[in-house]
């Protein structure tokens, strides 16, 4: 340590800081040197204060590592550091600073030279290099730091109580030493049948507490508790990790994994010795204990605390064993007193009889009151009586009757021996109806029908060896196809008796749908029509015996209409309907469609006229329409007579006017235009009238 650091050091430290280290031992001084501690000051100053002691990576002005975390097992070189502060005005001189080290138990005297300190706050090196594993506890106790007060009275290295006084030095409470935060914990439990009661203890230190736990009892993600020591309750068997994971105050987060193994359950067993017929003190116990955690005591309800109790009279006892954490087992031991054993019976081997009641037992007689029988009766049937005290013993047996299918015969054998102890073991007799009801003589066979004709499911009756009332149920299988009227039904029928035995009966009817759709209501016949009246198709609809849902498909076709006219023709109409099954049903209807109309004259067609030859009108324009044929055109002609005789001022126009429609049905108008001359010739301009002239 290097002698120009400085230390102020109090009595009254406060340090909190929790850290886990595992620690080789180091001294930075001789420990040949005297322990001051051992001169019995009583320390009367006051005057410094041990603000923090804590881990560092290195030893001059270290940085605290009290705010990482570590993961237990893992192992570091470290220093340990001491901040200090100091309210003296002025320095103090061959400081010395005396602690015990406590690393997980293992303690390390120090005695570590510090030299001059000056007033304030200041940092100093107390012990390292050392090599430190994660999740060991780092504790400094009996801390004492002396000193002088003057340059001038350097105690030397072989100074002496006297070196010192009262009034130079400082006690200091027990410090622990910050490090990073190391999350782990402990556990114990006590296991009980199916179940082990884990307790947990957080063993964890470090960082800045306080912390705020999350327990992950079987590490599936899943925060089951927040305190620092829960319990919880496992079931078994099972392979389970718990996971501790702890947050200090400065947010520092750390986990820890521990595979949890749970320890045996506590098991006693004893051998009892019982009183002799004489009775008295003789009967004894010796208990023995297994699992659980040992040491044990021992609790028994007569008092005695010991592991076996000896010289006990006939009763019963009680013993609770507690292990070392508390788990407890109780079991209660009877020592019996006299001839109390009952002779040991075995009864014979348990039976099942084919049969409807009990007159199926045909060895001993069913009775439900007691029936004393022999010893080789017994025998014969391959039980047997026997008893520690010999003698004769008297054999009975009784049965009690129970249940129905089987019917259960419980036949208790009963042995008294002179001393009317008794034992006694059972034989179950189980009889039991195991054969199923007969068939009916006819059953239904196998079928094929239309789809509109299944049979329904009929009643079959049967016989059964047993009396009872025999439950008959038919049920229905049906394997379909993508058309349902076509389908196949597997029609089971199970026949049980009252012990439910059974029997059955499978026939198979094959359902087919052979009959084609019919359409509904009158169906149109072949017809002939006008061109301008051809009737809209009719829209049929159909039924089917077995299909409800058949659709009419409907479809046309035209003949005719290429010969350039589109007035004759005819129309091949044609209704579909078939059911799922492909049956089909058609009907054809024949339109011949015709025109036997002719075209007509649009407007007022002109008529005959008379008219003077200077005053001839040009012939009409005329137009005409058609019921069938929308481009009839009108052809016009004409013809003159009387001009051949040599006046072309008097003759006859003949007009005409046809139209013809693309079936030829044509119509014609003729117009005479009767020409002639009634007017006189008029002379050109100024004629000359009546004169008289001179001759």
């Amino acid at each position: 340590m290097e002698s120009s650091n400085t230390l102020l050091l109090s009595g009254k430290s406060l340090l909190k800081v929790f850290i886990i280290l595992l620690v080789s031992l180091y001294a930075n001084v001789s420990q040949a040197q005297l322990d001051l501690r051992t001169c019995g000051y009583n320390c009367t100053s006051n005057n410094y204060t041990l603000t923090d002691v804590f881990l560092s990576l290195t030893d001059v002005y270290g940085v605290p590592i009290t705010n990482t975390t570590c993961t237990i097992g893992n192992v570091q070189q470290v220093y340990i550091l001491l901040n200090y502060t100091s309210n003296a005005n002025s320095n103090i001189h061959f400081t010395r600073f005396f602690a015990d080290l406590s690393i997980d138990g293992v303690v390390t005297p120090l005695n570590v030279p510090l030299g001059t300190i000056a007033p304030g706050a200041g940092q100093v090196h107390l012990y390292g290099p050392f090599n430190w594993t994660c999740g060991q506890e780092l504790l400094l106790n009996n801390i004492l730091v002396a000193w002088r007060t003057s340059a001038n009275q350097d105690p030397g290295p072989n100074y002496t109580c006297n070196s010192y006084s009262n009034s130079q030095c400082d006690f200091s409470p027990n410090m622990v030493i910050s490090k990073p935060l190391a999350v782990q914990f402990t556990y114990v439990g006590c296991t009980n049948g199916n179940q082990s009661t884990i307790q947990f203890t957080s063993t964890t230190n470090g960082g800045i507490p306080p912390y705020t736990y999350a327990w992950d009892f079987d590490n599936n993600g899943t925060t089951d508790s927040t305190i620092a020591n829960p319990s919880h309750t496992y079931s078994l068997p099972g392979n389970y990790t718990a996971k501790l994971t702890v947050t200090d105050s400065q947010g520092l987060v750390n986990s820890y994994l521990l595979p949890i193994v749970f320890p045996s359950e506590i098991t006693l067993s004893a051998n009892i010795t019982n009183l002799s017929c004489a009775g008295g003190n003789t009967g004894a116990i010796d208990l023995s204990v297994s699992g659980g955690t040992p040491p044990y005591t021992y609790s028994w309800s007569n008092g005695a605390t010991t592991q076996d109790i000896s010289n006990l009279p006939a009763g019963s006892y009680t013993v609770t064993v507690k292990d070392a954490i508390n788990c407890t087992k109780s079991a209660t031991y009877v020592i019996a007193g006299g001839d109390t054993t009952p002779p040991v019976v075995t009864a014979p081997n348990d039976i099942t009889l084919e049969g409807c009641n009990e007159s199926a037992i045909t060895d001993l007689p069913f009775s439900t009151t007691e029936v004393v029988i022999t010893l080789a009766q017994l025998q014969a049937l391959g039980g047997n009586a026997t008893d520690n005290s010999g003698g004769n013993l008297i054999i009975s047996y009784m049965d009690v009757k129970s249940g129905n299918c089987p019917i259960v015969i419980t036949r208790t054998f009963y042995a008294k021996d002179a001393c009317n102890n008794v034992g006694s073991d059972t034989q179950i007799i189980n009889i039991d109806d195991t054969v199923a009801p007969a068939l009916p003589s006819v059953l239904p066979q196998n079928i094929t029908v239309s789809c509109d004709n299944v049979p329904a499911n009929s009643s079959l009756t049967a016989n059964d060896t047993c009396s009872g009332s025999i439950t008959v149920q038919g049920v229905d299988s049906i394997t379909s196809s993508a058309c349902g009227s076509e389908y196949s039904i597997s029609r089971l029928w199970t026949f049980t008796d009252a012990c439910g035995n059974s029997s059955s009966h499978t026939q198979v009817i094959t359902v087919q749908d052979t009959t084609a759709p019919t359409f509904n209501g009158q169906v149109p016949g072949d017809i002939t029509v006008q061109c301008d009246n051809v009737p809209a198709p009719a829209v049929l609809t159909a039924s089917d015996n077995c299909d409800n849902s058949v659709s009419v498909v409907y479809s046309e076709s035209f003949d005719g209409q290429q010969d350039g006219c589109s007035a004759n023709y005819t129309i091949t109409r044609n209704w579909s309907v078939t059911d799922c099954a492909g049956n089909n049903t058609q009907h054809t209807q024949i339109v011949t469609v015709q025109d036997t109309t002719a075209p007509t004259f649009n407007g007022q067609v002109p008529g005959d006229i008379t008219v003077q030859c200077d005053n001839v009108p040009a012939p009409a324009v005329l137009t005409a329409s058609d019921n069938c044929d929308n481009s009839v055109s009108v052809v016009y002609s004409e013809s003159f007579d009387g001009q051949q005789d040599g006046c072309s001022a008097n003759y006859t126009i003949t007009r005409n006017w046809s139209v013809t429609d693309c079936a030829g049905n044509n119509t014609q108008h003729t117009q005479i235009v009767t020409v002639q001359d009634t007017t006189a010739p008029t002379f050109n301009g100024q004629v000359p009238g009546d004169i008289t002239v001179q001759c």
